[in-house]
């Protein structure tokens, strides 16, 4: 094992049970592969536009994106960077039912409606869902092709986000009032695919200097470790957060050892809530392009610190962004992962944030 490795393990220890440090985490998501042309010059030619089933999703097919894409894992920083099931793929969508459809430039699931998912929720399969089994695949092949490389989760979205892609937002948001039982009934059963996912990949991924990545994210626990968002929850009121989400989100964190809970400045109104739930050990928070400022933030970041979990930042942050935390955050808590054009913007950005007095 490297000296460097095991510095980046110790720190990531420590963030997790708040141990001292002499500065947060500090790591960068250098460009980024949501789109799959950024890392295979074949995407347009992957499938025919239009809807794709399970069985048309190769490994071959993805193979030279993988090869592109891992040569860019390599920079110096505190992140565990991890290779993941193709992320632009809309894996739990598409087991519970979206049709699935290609763009030629990426993936987008399709809703069925109410009254056919309300038809179709009971038949929905948990063990042997075919998009589970491929999903499965890719983490297999992951983990024999590159053997001295982190394997993440992919990105795997939430019942809530879930039900709202079969459905549709407001039809969603309708039910919660006309039809609660089977919003409750629906919450647990996508939560049961869900979980499926994510014990699917834990019996494939080989552990990573004894413990696991996270995928996307780029962080590491001493045990397995998972991921999970309900960017949908900005639709709802606190009450029916309470009501029919947060058992859902016990629920699905409770799939692994750590948890980390994905939000955006949408979520910070139920930041109280959401930091109850005893399975998570850490909640990441995006700063999005646009009008989301720091400050905007903040205050959900104290409220997950005094919870006793740790945070992690991404976004773009500029030097008085990173002043705010300094002021205001526990650094032995915190990670900060900057969303940078390329390795220069890096460099500078690190330069910076270690030279800092934290």
């Amino acid at each position: 094992m490297s000296d460097r490795i095991l510095e980046t393990i110790d720190r990531h220890r420590r963030f997790i049970t708040f141990g001292e440090t002499d500065r947060p985490i500090v790591g960068f998501y250098i460009g980024g592969w949501e789109d799959l042309s950024r890392y295979s010059e074949q995407s347009e030619s992957l499938f025919p536009k239009g809807i794709i089933e399970a069985e048309d999703v190769t490994i071959d097919k993805f193979r030279e994106m993988y090869r592109n894409y891992s040569s860019h894992l390599l920079y110096e920083d505190d992140f565990i960077r991890t290779l993941d099931p193709v992320p632009s793929i809309p894996w739990v969508e598409s087991a519970c039912g979206c049709p699935i459809k290609f763009t030629g430039k990426n993936f987008w699931s399709q809703k069925i409606g109410l009254e056919q998912t309300m038809a179709s929720l009971d038949r929905i399969p948990v063990t042997d869902n075919p998009w589970i089994m491929k999903y499965t695949e890719f983490v297999r092949f992951l983990a024999e092709e590159y053997p001295d490389q982190a394997i993440g989760q992919s990105i795997l979205r939430g019942p809530l986000d879930a039900l709202c892609a079969l459905v549709g937002d407001s039809e969603t948001i309708y039910s919660f009032y006309d039809e609660p039982e089977f919003v409750k009934a629906a919450l647990d059963k996508l939560g049961d695919v869900f979980n499926e996912f994510i014990a699917a990949q834990f019996r494939h991924t080989p552990e990573y200097y004894g413990g696991y990545g996270l995928g996307q994210f780029y962080m590491w626990a001493p045990g397995t470790i998972s991921r999970i968002q309900e960017d949908a929850e900005a639709l709802i009121t606190p009450a029916q957060y309470d009501e029919f989400i947060y058992d859902s989100d016990v629920k699905i964190s409770s799939s692994a050892q750590y948890c980390l809970c994905h939000t955006h400045a949408t979520a910070m109104f139920i930041m109280d809530k959401i930091v109850r739930n005893k399975n998570l050990t850490m909640v990441q928070v995006s700063k999005d392009e646009g009008d989301t400022t720091l400050s905007d933030l903040l205050e959900g970041m104290k409220t997950i610190q005094k919870s006793g979990k740790g945070v992690l930042i991404k976004g773009k942050l500029d030097h008085d962004d990173i002043e705010m935390m300094r002021k205001h955050l526990d650094k032995r808590a915190l990670a900060i992962g900057c969303v940078v054009a390329n390795r220069q913007e890096a460099d500078e950005m690190k330069a910076h944030l270690h030279g800092l007095d934290w």
